[in-house]
């Protein structure tokens, strides 16, 4: 997220809500989905806020 390499969390976002998901975290995949959305788009406006809810 620091050096906003858009590919790289494009690609996490993707695997973390896929996996997510498949084990039924059902809230994790959701804020992945959004993540991945942003990436696709360019656009990481709310990066830190999906962040800190991921951690969560």
């Amino acid at each position: 997220m620091a050096t906003q390499d858009i590919q790289t969390i494009w690609q996490i976002a993707h695997k973390l809500k896929s996996s997510s998901a498949s084990i039924g975290a059902i809230a994790l995949a959701q804020l992945c989905k959004v993540l991945e959305a942003q990436a696709r788009s360019s656009n990481l406006e709310n990066n830190l806020e999906l962040l800190s809810l991921l951690y969560q």
